[in-house]
């Protein structure tokens, strides 16, 4: 969710959706020895499958960056934005549905 200052912000400095998609996936990869499971989070990836691609790989956050969707949302209450994750992106997961309301 982005909020109309933060897309007028990208316009003026020129920005298209898809630099801001790298962005994104630039500032939340993480190498992968982070992403194991461990005994605080059953989410993750295996220590076997982190030694196979290499503990310090960078691993993105979104598998495509083309799975992250912007929609321009809220008003002028100062530059605050948010992250709404779905259930499993991708063709096997949940597809966003969106309606523009007016006023």
């Amino acid at each position: 969710m982005i909020p109309p200052e933060h897309v007028d912000t990208f316009a003026k400095d020129g920005w298209t959706k898809d630099q801001v998609r790298a962005r994104i996936q630039e500032v939340t990869a993480r190498p992968a020895r982070e992403l194991i499971r461990d005994e605080f989070c059953a989410e993750g990836i295996t220590l076997q499958q982190a030694e196979r691609i290499g503990l310090d790989t960078l691993v993105p956050k979104f598998r495509d960056p083309k799975n992250i969707t912007f929609v321009v949302a809220g008003g002028e209450a100062g530059k605050f934005a948010a992250y709404l994750g779905g259930w499993v992106s991708g063709p096997m997961g949940s597809q966003m549905t969106t309606v523009k309301i007016r006023e």
